[in-house]
């Protein structure tokens, strides 16, 4: 089976009965909010609870490794060269709090 047939059963596959034009999801995949001197950077990340995440920052990119994927993101630009102070996991949201002044340059 190739072509239009092959995509037309992979879509029931994934879709079912539902239309894939509709919205599935309605949250913010990520927010970033001005704190007292400081940032934080909140991530929608469901399935995983706060003992399977690793995080790092590398350059301007925020890296993520759980048991089931590793995620690299491009921080805000307001972020990138920030220092990350702390971290919690509340409601699906790992919430990243990063230092007001950028880290020092070694």
């Amino acid at each position: 089976m190739l072509g239009l047939e092959r995509l037309d059963e992979f879509g029931l596959h994934i879709f079912g009965d539902a239309n894939p034009a509709d919205v599935f999801c309605d949250r913010k995949p990520m927010i970033v909010t001005k704190t007292n001197g400081g940032y934080l950077l909140s991530w929608h990340i469901p399935g995983v609870s706060k003992d399977e995440i690793d995080m790092w920052t590398k350059g301007e990119n925020l890296i993520l490794k759980t048991p089931k994927y590793v995620r690299n993101m491009f921080l805000p630009a307001v972020l990138a060269g920030k220092n990350i102070t702390g971290a919690s996991f509340k409601d699906d949201y790992l919430r990243i709090t990063f230092a007001g002044r950028d880290a020092p340059t070694v």
